[in-house]
């Protein structure tokens, strides 16, 4: 999820592809995410599961072999 106000579809876009990011980012362009889970640095991950449940949260820059750690352990 981008928090930053201002970005477009378009600006995400080119950062996943820029970035090899392989999972979905959606837009905050109202700030309501970003205040219901109290996001405010970025980078900020937050893993929300298929069925839409917060599962996992953290600050700060992350490597994609943490992340997929993570994931796998929340597979579990």
């Amino acid at each position: 999820m981008s928090l930053v106000l201002s970005d477009t579809v378009a600006r995400v876009a080119q950062y996943k592809e820029q970035n090899g990011i392989q999972w979905q980012v959606g837009l905050d362009t109202q700030g309501v995410f970003g205040s219901y889970f109290n996001a405010r640095s970025v980078p900020t991950l937050i893993i929300i599961d298929d069925e839409g449940f917060f599962r996992w949260a953290h600050v700060g820059v992350w490597f994609p072999d943490s992340i997929e750690a993570i994931l796998s352990h929340l597979d579990k």
